[in-house]
């Protein structure tokens, strides 16, 4: 256990308020229970508490064990004389200020079950997973998911804000980098970011005109062209990429940070970057074209794409393939509007004060389906609502940013789980 929780207990009151007594057995009635301070001093400031008939106003301090009060040398610090009530998760000796008044104590005892949800080794998809799936609210659930996703993409909006500041504020530059590593689908996002940073846009749109050229610079630059080949097509974008490097002073990023152990062939680097040249050779100005028209069925028209000829019966440059079209499945649409076309709309509207559009990508959420990962499927066992990509990503959220890092204390579903746990 630790301090954090004892502070969660007395800020939100989640003890039972009556029939309350110092260690000394005097009787306690909590008035006001002060405002958390963040300054040097006590914990709480402002309380005023009534002991054994006599309302004191003050500040409350908290610690774990009475004997924190000297290990902290709070026994020594006037700042600390103005402290009207000690109150700790156990009591093992008495307390006095720096005048030697000695100060009342109050001792929490916490229920074992809460402590174990919070700090127990165990092994758990989330901690309170055992309490969280009795939560029967969904009006709770709601409420708490909403805000979780809303919170999702305005810390997504810092992340883009970030990549503009280091691009001069250029969307499309911005978008394109985004974009790329989403299209490394997870196990190659960070190679397809490298070849993004390396390769500018610009680069790629005074080539736009010709699709050789825009395949040549990305798959030489990612790499993953051979020396020579037997195949005619390959020899080209060998060739081009050779003139074109001199051209830009390019230089490739290493091959081997592309990934391709347990990866289907439609999901092989090669593939995915033949379906991003094609999107590129498209449109000058995708994020522009994005904006015009934000909507399911014209973002799934967007973004399909035909890949080259030579890709359609190929997988890589190595031997041919049964011939197969290499468009974007519908899932994989899903998947980069969800994480790059509403990440930047809800972006540009906070940005450029546009409000409709950060209400059209959450609202574009909730006409897409759910994610399908282990954490949402965890999730649905603990019977939460999976039904679309607004609940997924906020489910995300919740996991990535208070499970995993265990910050319990300020979560909603905590805060009711615990309510009538004291």
């Amino acid at each position: 256990m630790n301090e954090e929780l004892l502070h969660y207990v007395w800020r939100y009151k989640k003890f039972p308020l009556g029939n309350l007594q110092t260690t000394d057995g005097e009787p306690i009635e909590i008035i006001d229970f002060g405002l958390p301070n963040t300054n040097e001093g006590a914990d709480f400031s402002n309380a005023k508490i009534k002991i054994n008939n006599l309302i004191w106003a003050g500040d409350v301090e908290i610690h774990l064990k009475s004997s924190d009060w000297q290990q902290h040398q709070h026994h020594k610090n006037r700042a600390y004389n103005n402290v009207i009530l000690h109150v700790v998760a156990e009591c093992n000796c008495r307390v006095f200020d720096a005048d030697n008044r000695e100060i009342p104590q109050l001792e929490l005892k916490i229920p074992n079950r809460i402590i174990d949800n919070l700090f127990s080794h165990d092994i758990h998809f989330i901690l309170c997973e055992k309490s969280l799936a009795e939560l029967k609210s969904s009006v709770v659930k709601d409420a708490w998911l909403e805000s979780l996703l809303v919170e999702r993409f305005i810390r997504k909006t810092e992340d883009i804000k970030a990549v503009l500041a280091q691009n001069g504020n250029d969307w499309e530059n911005a978008f394109y980098l985004f974009l790329a590593r989403n299209f490394g689908f997870g196990k190659n996002a960070d190679a397809f970011m490298m070849l993004a940073k390396s390769l500018p846009l610009n680069y790629l749109r005074k080539h736009k005109d010709n699709f050789l050229q825009t395949e040549a610079l990305l798959f030489g630059e990612a790499g993953l062209l051979p020396d020579k080949s037997s195949d005619d097509y390959t020899n080209l974008l060998i060739q081009e990429y050779n003139f074109l490097r001199q051209k830009f002073q390019l230089t490739p990023i290493p091959t081997h940070l592309w990934k391709m152990f347990r990866l289907r062939p439609m999901n092989f680097p090669h593939i995915r970057i033949a379906q991003f040249a094609a999107l590129l050779q498209k449109y000058d100005c995708l994020f522009s074209k994005i904006i015009e028209n934000p909507i399911k069925e014209a973002l799934h028209e967007l973004f399909r794409v035909e890949v080259s000829d030579f890709w359609n019966t190929h997988y890589n440059f190595s031997n041919p393939s049964r011939s197969r079209s290499k468009h974007l499945t519908n899932n994989s649409l899903d998947a980069i509007i969800i994480n790059s076309v509403i990440p930047f709309l809800f972006a540009y509207g906070q940005l450029q004060g546009r409000d409709s559009l950060c209400e059209q990508a959450l609202n574009l959420l909730n006409e897409l389906p759910a994610e399908k990962n282990k954490i949402v499927e965890k999730f649905h066992q603990l019977h939460f609502p999976t039904h679309s990509a607004a609940d997924t990503q906020a489910l995300l959220q919740l996991k990535n940013c208070y499970c995993d890092t265990r910050k319990c204390l300020q979560c909603r579903f905590f805060h009711e789980i615990t309510s009538n746990s004291f």
